[in-house]
C-alpha cells in the first residue's frame, strides 16, 4: 500500500523562481551559497513513496541514512572554503563551491616564461580534462581565469600551460597545476517530510525514523549520494525514498536532514549529485 504525504502551500522562494532564489554571495570564503528565505507555510511535502509496514568532499557523510544513535545532531560543513595547491610550476587558488551558471574563478601564478597562455581546465569524475577558458599571465606570472559553470556536480579544476589556442602542450609533462575540488550546485525546490511516517518503510527499503538522514527523489537511484547546500552549510545524504509529487519540488528532505541545515519549510536549496 502506498501512503501519500499531505501537501502544503510552498513559501515565497518557490514563486520567486529558481535562478533568483539560489544566490552565491561574494566575499570571504566562509560566505554562503544561500537560498532566498521563503515566508509561506512549509512542512511536509506532497510526495508519495512510503509503503505501509513495521539511508563529499568537505561535507557530512551520511551514507547509511541514519544520524548518530546518540541523538547528537549531525555536523554540517561550511559551504565555501578556500582551496589552494602548488606544483608543476603553479600556485593556484579557488573556492570549494559555486552555483550553476555562476563564475568559478581560478587565480594563481606561473613560474615559467613570461607572457604565457594558461588554460583553465575542468574534469568530471572519471572524465577527460576540458579547457573551458584561456587567459594570459601578467607581471610576476599572475593570472585569473573565470568559467561560468555549465554543469553541476563534483568537479576538478586545474591550470595548464598551452602552446597554441586550444592545444595543451605541457599538461602531461609537468606544465599543469595540481587539481582543486569544486562542487557546483544546481537550484532545487525541496520540501520536508517525516512526522506521521516514522516506522514505515521507504520505497528504498529503509525504516524511516526521526534520525534518518536522506532525501526522496523521483528519478535518482536509491543510494545515490547527493550534497544538499543551504545558507552556507552542506551535508551529503543518500536517496532513500521516492517523491515529492507536488508544487514543482524535485527533492524531499527527511526531517533530520532539514534540521541539520536549519531548514524549516519548503525552500530552494543547492543540490549536487556525486
Amino acid at each position: 500500500m502506498t501512503i501519500t504525504r499531505p501537501c502544503h502551500r510552498p513559501g515565497r522562494a518557490l514563486r520567486a523562481g529558481l535562478a533568483a532564489a539560489l544566490l552565491l554571495v561574494s566575499g570571504p570564503a566562509t560566505g554562503a551559497l544561500a537560498a532566498t528565505t521563503g515566508a509561506g507555510a512549509g512542512g511536509s511535502s506532497g510526495g508519495a513513496g512510503l509503503s505501509g509496514g513495521a539511508e563529499p568532499s568537505g561535507s557530512t557523510q551520511a551514507g547509511s541514512g541514519s544520524a548518530a544513535a546518540t541523538g547528537t545532531p549531525p555536523a554540517t560543513a561550511p559551504l565555501r572554503r578556500p582551496e589552494s595547491a602548488a606544483g608543476g610550476g603553479f600556485r593556484v587558488s579557488t573556492v570549494s563551491a559555486a552555483a550553476l551558471h555562476h563564475a568559478v574563478i581560478l587565480t594563481g601564478t606561473w613560474a615559467g616564461a613570461a607572457a604565457s597562455t594558461v588554460a583553465m581546465q575542468v574534469r568530471a569524475p572519471q572524465g577527460p580534462w576540458q579547457t573551458v577558458t584561456e587567459t594570459a599571465t601578467g607581471p610576476g606570472g599572475h593570472f585569473r581565469a573565470a568559467w561560468r559553470a555549465s554543469r553541476s556536480g563534483a568537479l576538478a579544476v586545474r591550470a595548464a600551460i598551452i602552446g597554441s589556442p586550444g592545444s595543451v602542450t605541457a599538461a602531461e609533462n609537468g606544465g599543469a597545476s595540481p587539481d582543486l575540488a569544486v562542487t557546483v550546485y544546481r537550484p532545487a525546490v525541496a520540501t520536508i517530510y517525516g512526522p506521521g511516517f516514522y516506522g514505515h518503510r521507504t520505497a528504498c527499503g529503509q525504516t524511516l525514523a526521526p534520525n534518518t538522514l536522506g532525501v526522496a527523489s523521483r528519478t535518482l537511484a536509491c543510494g545515490t549520494r547527493i550534497v544538499i547546500a543551504f545558507r552556507g552549510r552542506s551535508i551529503t545524504v543518500p536517496v532513500i525514498d521516492r517523491g515529492p509529487y507536488s508544487h514543482g519540488a524535485s527533492l524531499d528532505l527527511t526531517m533530520a536532514t532539514a534540521r541539520a541545515l536549519n531548514d524549516t519549510e519548503t525552500e530552494t536549496v543547492g543540490a549536487a549529485v556525486l
